[in-house]
């Protein structure tokens, strides 16, 4: 195998990056901090949903080896809110869950849906 070979193989074997755009208020925006080696779209959503990751205005997966770039956003929240509703639904008294990313789930999928599903959670 010869170098430009090798090269395009590894290229072709890179796991997505993701990015969380931040709004911080005062201090601005700003990409949160991620790890290539451990960066997921799982853990973006464990992250947000466990308020490790705050005032998040947009999530961006990137495949270099594709040359793409695409806004996630409205899809993590979906996940962000599923998930919220598993561990809710696992434990009654973890219902709140839907706190910690509450402004997240509203601006992104609307104050009804989020009403919605936390409704059906904690009944």
């Amino acid at each position: 195998m010869n170098l430009l070979t090798k090269l395009a193989s590894d290229r072709a074997n890179l796991a997505p990056l993701y990015f969380v755009e931040c709004d911080y208020g005062k201090r601005g925006q700003e990409f949160w901090p991620t790890q290539r080696n451990t960066s997921s779209r799982a853990q973006v959503v464990a992250d947000i949903l466990k308020g490790e990751i705050g005032g998040v205005i947009k999530v961006l997966e990137v495949f270099e080896d594709e040359g793409t770039c695409r806004d996630i956003t409205e899809d993590v929240a979906l996940e962000v809110l599923r998930q919220a509703e598993v561990e809710a639904g696992e434990d009654e008294d973890d219902a709140l869950t839907f706190g910690v990313a509450h402004y997240f789930l509203e601006e992104q999928l609307g104050f009804e849906r989020v009403q919605r599903a936390i409704a059906e959670a904690v009944s």
